[in-house]
């Protein structure tokens, strides 16, 4: 299997349908099949449970959050690359081509963004525009300089970088996103951005004003294991040895 889609179930019922409409216009612009791993929270409701794809591996966490429900669905999935998706697709599905072979090569990890220069935003009000970039600011300067845009909700690890970053990862919530990465640019792993065309979501807004102390407090946590060299080395020719320079190249 060349591509794994990893995509986390909470409280996300109104969104199935666009989800299974996003992933048939997947299938068709890509040129290779994929598999669907969803991991469902112990959140969700029924009908969240019920009602995901038949060709889906179904899996149901046992903890709470997005951190546990990654690690999980990176741990049992298949493919040669695996995708992070937003249920929501903000980004139209056949987008996520820019991020995979063969339109992008040579990556370890690749990130969508908004932020770049080609990237649109289309429909977000500009008082969610100024908070997002002053909390990206936030986040650069706290724990992951360089990397433009961390939550945009599109993130695409080759296998052996899917396997190393989420086991050495601990953060339970949305912080998982800036941890793994952090420790991607801490291995000197290739980071690729990819500018992409985005389309507001007005629960995002919400999302942001509940989660935001525990995103900064994942900041001062990741920042601080880094600091303290609390992480597992990794060694390997093809994911980079400890201590090399890390740098973020933009397509």
């Amino acid at each position: 299997m060349l591509l794994s889609l990893i995509v986390h179930l909470a409280r996300e019922t109104h969104r199935l349908a666009g989800l299974r409409e996003g992933l048939a216009n997947l299938r068709r612009a890509l040129p290779y099949p994929f598999e669907v791993v969803a991991v469902v929270d112990p959140a969700a409701s029924w009908a969240t449970r019920r009602a995901a794809g038949p060709r889906w591996q179904v899996l149901e966490q046992e903890e709470r959050g997005r951190g546990p429900a990654l690690r999980l669905g990176m741990q049992v999935a298949c493919g040669r690359y695996r995708a992070v998706i937003d249920p929501a697709w903000t980004v139209a599905s056949e987008q996520l081509q820019l991020l995979l072979p063969p339109a992008l090569s040579d990556f370890d990890v690749a990130v969508a963004s908004r932020h770049l220069s080609g990237s649109t935003r289309r429909s977000e009000p500009w008082t969610s525009f100024v908070v997002g970039r002053a909390f990206n600011r936030l986040t650069r300067a706290i724990a992951l300089p360089g990397v433009q845009d961390t939550h945009c909700g599109y993130t695409v690890f080759r296998a052996e970088a899917a396997h190393a970053l989420f086991a050495r990862s601990e953060e339970m919530g949305w912080g998982v996103d800036l941890e793994v990465l952090a420790l991607a640019r801490a291995f000197g792993l290739a980071v690729r951005e990819v500018p992409v065309d985005w389309d507001f979501d007005p629960e995002a807004r919400k999302s942001l004003s509940f989660d935001g102390p525990d995103l900064l407090a994942s900041m001062l946590r990741v920042r601080a294991r880094l600091a303290a060299g609390d992480v597992a080395p990794l060694v390997g020719p093809h994911l980079g040895e400890p201590g090399e320079r890390s740098e973020v190249h933009s397509a």
